[in-house]
């Protein structure tokens, strides 16, 4: 009832499940097999929850948690299963230290982020239970179509004081452990991608480079990403495949595996890290002034199929010092897309590389081999 659909880049389940499980056996054998002894049972209620969130007592790790993915209609469903008294699947909750000053004990969840988080926005009166996203039988119920403030305060009640079944992890259990139980709780979770799985296992150069690369911003100002992706992290799958291009080069593979291979060999030891930043800087900044020349331009371009081979056209046109003239090379790039939407021969052998099998290393190479081949790069 909660989950929701992937964005960016397709693709399989099966294929990302298969990463998925490679890097679970990897963990498997190192995990404590009395780690589920030591963790404490519990109930909270609401009211609890809401109290640390506004102290900051509880908070999202964001070294290995994923982005909010839900939307208001994933937030509604479990406020309405809140309100009709069934009960939630149980959250984790890493018991952290306790501040020597206040005595606050701080607590990161391990699992249960959509869920909390939905319940605090709601509270914050950040959205509404609105009757379209309701069970047919409560949409005429007394909480539909309200934000928190508006409700009564029999139903006020019922949130405040509903308990969440809870796990306390104590303190003593390393990092390392949550990280690999995080994994281990979300195997089964289809909706998890391969950022979000590399992004749970893996916080070193590599990710962080992809993730600043993404908050550059190009990719607002020309609207490349919809929220949806970012979401779910498909603006760094995309600016992953763009860093895999310049240590790999256009052979670089971009299945599930291979992206995985990546987050792997350059997590610790990245010496190209800060090159390659400027680099796509660089990149980003020719783009920029040719989006700017035609308003067909970045409609075309913000397409990542498109995108791809531009970016690779104009690396490899800066690579040997060649002059890119904006205004001729946009120009030509105008003169592309009228032909590439007339479906005229001169795009032919493109447009079917741009059409079925687009992340296979032949048609990528035969999209950046035509498009240079126009843009006379």
């Amino acid at each position: 009832m909660f989950s929701d659909r992937r964005s960016g880049v397709s693709l399989s389940i099966d294929s990302t499940l298969s990463v998925f499980r490679v890097s679970l056996r990897r963990f498997n054998a190192s995990a404590s097999p009395r780690l589920n002894d030591s963790l404490q049972h519990g109930r909270n209620p609401v009211s609890w929850l809401n109290d640390y969130f506004k102290k900051n007592g509880i908070y999202v790790d964001n070294s290995f948690q994923r982005r909010s993915v839900w939307v208001e209609r994933n937030k509604a469903r479990l406020i309405e299963t809140i309100l009709t008294g069934f009960p939630m699947p149980e959250i984790y909750l890493w018991l952290g230290k306790a501040d020597p000053k206040t005595g606050l004990t701080k607590y990161s969840i391990v699992d249960g982020q959509q869920r909390l988080t939905a319940i605090r926005d709601f509270i914050a009166n950040g959205f509404s239970l609105r009757s379209l996203y309701l069970d047919r039988k409560n949409r005429s119920a007394s909480y539909a179509d309200k934000s928190f403030k508006e409700l009564s305060d029999a139903d006020k009640e019922k949130i405040w004081n509903y308990q969440i079944n809870t796990r306390m992890i104590p303190d003593t259990v390393p990092r390392p452990t949550i990280v690999k139980m995080f994994l281990r709780l979300n195997e089964t979770d289809t909706s998890l991608n391969p950022p979000e799985l590399h992004h749970a296992e893996f916080n070193g150069k590599f990710a962080k480079n992809a993730e600043t690369i993404a908050e550059l911003p190009f990719w607002k100002r020309w609207e490349f990403f919809k929220p949806a992706a970012i979401r779910r992290m498909g603006d760094i799958q995309f600016v992953s495949s763009i860093l895999i291009f310049l240590r790999q080069g256009i052979k670089g593979e971009l299945t599930p595996k291979a992206l995985y291979k990546a987050y792997e060999l350059y997590n610790e030891k990245y010496p190209q890290q800060k090159s390659d930043q400027n680099t796509v800087k660089q990149i980003l900044g020719i783009c920029d002034k040719l989006f700017a020349y035609d308003a067909s331009i970045p409609v075309f371009f913000k397409n990542q199929v498109h995108f791809y081979p531009l970016f690779v056209t104009l690396y490899s046109a800066t690579a040997i010092r060649r002059p890119i003239q904006i205004s001729k090379v946009a120009k030509r790039m105008v003169k592309f897309i009228s032909d590439y939407e007339r479906e005229r021969t001169s795009t032919r052998e493109y447009r079917l590389a741009a059409t079925e099998g687009t992340q296979k290393r032949a048609n990528r190479e035969t999209r950046v081999l035509k498009l240079s081949s126009w843009l006379e790069l």
